[in-house]
């Protein structure tokens, strides 16, 4: 599976993500600074995504899947959450969930091609073939902006999508 491993992008997308947070504050807010509250969450998310970076990278999926359900409780603005908690989910065989949580990471970051990666290899295991085959041709789209190798697992899925939806000799 295709994971990003680096902690910058999700760093990136906590900022950005208290953006929207801090400018909805009004005066009829409760007296607790939410402010500090979104920092103290932020916090969290960035703790529990070091931890299931860590996890992952060791093949404990049970624990990655854990970290990474926090991260996207903390921070559900961030596609970078979303694509490592569907990426686990993912290697854990849920490909339903996983398909769902990298739908929601495409929606936040459609360049995320991690995101797009696993959304791929989500459908074809899922069978949808059609779908499969348009987040393959997205990620060739993206391509020149960050090479993006096939593992021969994904080549094989990419294959086998275009074969099912009678595009053999694109295969």
């Amino acid at each position: 599976m295709q994971f990003l491993q680096t902690h910058s992008l999700f760093l990136l997308g906590i900022m950005a993500a208290m953006l929207p947070s801090a400018q909805a504050q009004t005066s009829t807010a409760p007296a607790a600074n939410p402010k500090t509250s979104a920092n103290a969450g932020l916090k969290l998310a960035d703790e529990a995504f070091r931890a299931g970076s860590a996890a992952y990278l060791q093949n404990d999926l049970h624990s990655a899947h854990i970290q990474f359900a926090r991260v996207v409780q903390f921070a559900p603005g961030v596609a970078a959450g979303h694509t490592a908690f569907g990426t686990v989910l993912l290697a854990e065989g849920d490909a339903r969930s996983a398909v769902k949580q990298l739908e929601l990471a495409r929606g936040l970051d459609p360049r995320d091609a991690g995101a797009t990666l696993n959304l791929a290899l989500a459908y074809s295991q899922l069978h949808d073939y059609a779908k499969s085959v348009q987040m393959f041709q997205l990620l060739d789209q993206t391509k020149s902006s960050a090479p993006q190798t096939l593992t021969p697992q994904a080549a094989i899925a990419y294959a086998v999508a275009l074969t099912a939806t009678a595009e053999p000799a694109a295969a």
